[in-house]
């Protein structure tokens, strides 16, 4: 196919390389990194004001039963969240759909053990429209409503009750119609749990609530959000507590009337306070006996096995999304650019310095860790949830993050110093754009939100592009995170297992420490990718599943094998070797074959040309011009 032996090619390649970096002049590493302008935060002395982007109390953590706040997998909540100002390079919004929707299913479910959701009731009231129907027997309920029937700026609430006793059990606050149409993640019409947890009806609503009402009544005050946050062994352990509690009353494990459920809750609450050294079984002992209630012989192991299962939540189920709601949401707005020469992109955010999920080694995956990577709900200019933000016009983004301080460590911020990738506040985000056209997906690693929002320099909410440089996702940036990937694999068998959530500061050092050859000839493939031909003729690199992997594979990574051995070292692949690889794609040959006057030294000579096109790349090389 080649029409010159290959070492004579590779040499070429090589002084090719050179010739076009001389051409495009030196990516400006330091720039890129956010090292060298001023506004970028990581010289930043001024230290920001406390909680810069916590949403108003009253409405984002839905101790107050509203629930609109989400876990580490949902997005929706925060309807009380003021919405920065627009800014003067506010990107193009995506237009509005041409036409609305009339419908909108609501899909829950009641958390029952025995299936026995077909004595319950659920009723769905939007002011004065009600709905009623039947749980099925495994606790799952639906509603399919006509917009036009009911009140779009009402709040709705949900009741369940036991059809036999007639009585209220758990009720949950939803956002309004309105607010619901915009947490349709998927666009699928349809409201799911993980979508809005509060449609997971669970005694954690009724624990939550209880607790909330002895604390404001305690206080003299509506807001106790901050308090009952605080209090690691009142949130962390007690309150999972009485939910298991609660839980085993309502399965009928324990002999107490359901009906009667609120008010044992409301006992336990006022028996902790009276006597905060008591365990939970001594505040039911005592109430059962007021009630005249035996309970079983095996009521302590019930409780304690239930409790155990409560304070390991698996992350994948709504019983942790609706947990997640409880707790103090950190926000922040991400703007930025990415090149515009991509058709159909849509910019995401994935969460996870280290993999660990269920397509791992069942010994790697532990369903009290929340899955890594994941992809992070967004919320678009206007308000609307979505997996991914589309953008429709222009090559520019705006999205907001909101995520659940789980472990309180929003203000601590230590990076790294977790022995588990899970935390939300600690963890890496890393900037994906994919592009449907081309299949190409750009990435830049951007860092951990809770030092993200210290490179907010006006403290607006809003982390522009020329406060933080990492915001521009190109061809560079995708180079740079792939390189990275390989340069902190450990040295020995090539694992991820020493991959960890890196400070910004160690992200800047190690990006400026990768080899700029490399950096270069891998961001022209990725401009090729982009652009999805030469010389008139298409082109696509990707030989196996997706882009990102065939990039990975030019670095010998491979994301799908097991044991977490994913290489077979950490070395960077000289430049010589990475030419070899790159030229043995297929992708390549029908190029080739089409134009016999051409090797793959004009491939990448021209390929490193098409870099200079990309918005967010032309800052990297200065001299030179889109």
């Amino acid at each position: 196919m080649f029409r010159t032996t290959r070492p004579l090619i590779l040499a070429l390649c090589c002084a090719t390389l050179l010739a076009c970096k001389a051409e495009l002049g030196t990516p400006d590493q330091e720039g890129n990194n956010g090292n060298t302008s001023g506004n970028n935060g990581s010289s930043q002395t001024t230290p920001p004001p406390p909680d810069p982007v916590t949403p108003p109390s009253d409405n984002n953590t839905g101790n107050n039963g509203s629930g609109t706040g989400s876990g580490s997998s949902s997005g929706s909540g925060n309807t009380g969240t003021v919405t920065p100002p627009t800014p003067p390079d506010q990107p193009d919004k995506a237009p509005d759909p041409a036409t609305k929707p009339t419908s909108l299913d609501l899909a829950g479910a009641l958390s029952i053990t025995h299936e026995q959701g077909a004595q319950f009731d659920i009723q769905l009231c939007a002011d004065k429209v009600c709905v009623t129907q039947s749980a099925l027997a495994d606790g799952s309920f639906g509603f399919k409503l006509k917009l036009s029937q009911w009140p779009q700026d009402k709040p709705l609430r949900l009741t369940a009750s036991n059809r036999q006793q007639s009585a209220p059990i758990l009720s949950s606050q939803l956002p309004s119609l309105e607010q619901l149409l915009k947490q349709d993640q998927n666009g699928d019409g349809i409201i799911t749990e993980q979508e809005v947890p509060h449609l997971h009806l669970s005694p954690m609503l009724l624990a939550y609530q209880s607790l909330t009402t002895a604390l404001q009544k305690r206080e003299g005050r509506q807001d106790v959000t901050a308090l009952l946050v605080s209090d690691p062994q009142l949130n962390h352990g007690f309150a999972r507590e009485l939910t298991a509690l609660l839980q085993l009353v309502l399965d009928g494990d324990i002999p107490l009337p359901v009906s009667e459920i609120t008010q044992l809750a409301e006992y336990l609450v006022a028996y902790r306070q009276v006597q905060p050294d008591a365990d939970l079984q001594e505040g039911l002992l005592n109430y059962a006996v007021q009630q005249g209630t035996a309970l079983p012989a095996d009521t302590e192991t019930m409780l304690a096995a239930a409790v155990k299962t409560m304070a390991a939540l698996d992350t994948r189920t709504p019983a942790y999304q609706l947990h997640a709601t409880f707790y103090p949401h950190r926000q922040l707005t991400l703007q930025g650019i990415f090149p515009s020469r991509l058709d159909e992109p849509t910019v995401m955010v994935e969460i996870g310095a280290k993999p660990n999920h269920d397509g791992l080694n069942q010994n790697y995956f532990k369903p009290e860790r929340p899955i890594r990577p994941q992809r992070l709900p967004v919320r678009a200019p206007d308000d609307q949830v979505l997996d991914g933000l589309p953008v429709k016009q222009g090559n520019q983004y705006s999205l907001t993050l909101a995520l659940p301080d789980l472990n309180n460590t929003f203000t601590t911020c230590q990076p790294g110093e977790s022995e588990t990738s899970d935390d939300l506040m600690q963890d890496t985000l890393t900037l994906v754009v994919q592009d449907e056209k081309s299949e190409v997906e750009l990435r830049s690693v951007l860092g951990s939100l809770c030092e993200l929002v210290k490179q907010d320099g006006n403290r607006d909410g809003i982390l522009t592009a020329s406060e933080f440089p990492r915001l521009l996702v190109g061809y560079t940036s995708t180079a740079q995170q792939a390189l990275l990937l390989k340069a902190t694999l450990s040295a020995g068998m090539g694992s991820f297992l020493d991959w960890q959530a890196w400070t910004l500061a160690e992200l800047d050092q190690k990006l400026k420490a990768l080899p700029r050859h490399q950096v270069e000839l891998l961001a022209a493939m990725v401009a090729l990718q982009a652009e999805g031909e030469l010389w008139q003729q298409p082109v696509n690199l990707i030989e196996g599943t997706d882009f990102r992997q065939q990039l990975l594979s030019w670095l010998e990574i491979n994301m799908a094998n097991e044991y977490s051995t994913v290489s077979r070292n950490n070395q960077i692949p000289d430049l010589f070797k990475l030419e070899s690889a790159i030229a043995d794609n297929s992708g390549l040959g029908p190029l080739l074959n089409a134009n016999p006057d051409k090797n793959i030294s004009h491939i990448i000579k021209t390929a490193a040309g098409l870099i200079r096109n990309s918005e967010s790349d032309a800052l990297l090389y200065p001299g030179t011009s889109t």
